[in-house]
């Protein structure tokens, strides 16, 4: 609930600078100091639950832009993040290779239920179980049965503090390529029969982005 309760205070804030008026230089500097004030509230709030581990806050305002920056990159790194950290927005490119595969459906330039391997080529054999192959269609709805990650890092994490995981593993990927994703998706086995269990996997979701990048000629 605090959580939603500092998100909705953010939003009402938001949005109270983008529909106030335009004002003269004196009361535009009053509205600037209050914005101050109400974010480093807010900021501060946010931050003061253990879990947090960093978070920033960019305004645009009448063409002014305005940056608010809150606790560290990593946790017990002691080093603040700015207006030029990267953060990880999450899964976005699952909804960039659906929305491909999907455009790729609708023109009939392939088939929701084609075997991948249609596409991968006869070094793929692997992506079976039992001779029931992965098709698109479960690369789309996560029924798979892929790896969850590829390259697999699961002893690795459990190596690391859980709010690092995503800066170290990022760092630790720095340098694997797609043809090594290809490299470790020819080793890469379903452990059940494709379409019947639903379960996250980014191995699966990179094989769907690759794949929706090579059929309509756009890279993802």
């Amino acid at each position: 609930m605090k959580r939603l309760g500092t998100l909705v205070g953010l939003l009402a804030l938001f949005l109270q600078i983008a529909l106030g008026q335009p004002a003269n230089g004196v009361a535009s500097a009053k509205r600037n100091a209050q914005v101050d004030t109400v974010v480093q509230r807010l900021g501060r709030g946010f931050m003061a639950q253990p879990a947090r581990v960093g978070v920033s806050v960019g305004i645009i305002k009448n063409g002014q832009t305005y940056f608010y920056n809150f606790g560290e990159v990593e946790k017990g790194r002691d080093q603040a993040p700015t207006q030029h950290t990267v953060y990880e927005i999450a899964s976005i490119s699952k909804t960039f290779a659906s929305l491909l595969l999907a455009q790729a459906i609708i023109e009939q330039r392939v088939k929701a239920t084609d075997d991948i391997r249609k596409y991968l080529g006869p070094a793929y054999a692997n992506l079976a179980y039992q001779g029931q192959p992965i098709q698109l269609i479960h690369l789309a709805n996560t029924t798979s049965a892929l790896p969850d990650n590829l390259p697999d890092l699961t002893a690795f994490y459990k190596q690391v503090n859980p709010d690092s995981v995503a800066v170290v593993a990022n760092r630790k990927l720095k340098n694997y390529t797609q043809q090594n994703f290809y490299e470790d998706l020819r080793r890469a086995k379903p452990d059940t029969i494709p379409g019947l269990v639903p379960r996250h996997s980014n191995g699966r979701d990179a094989a769907a982005g690759l794949h929706s990048g090579r059929r309509t000629s756009d890279p993802i």
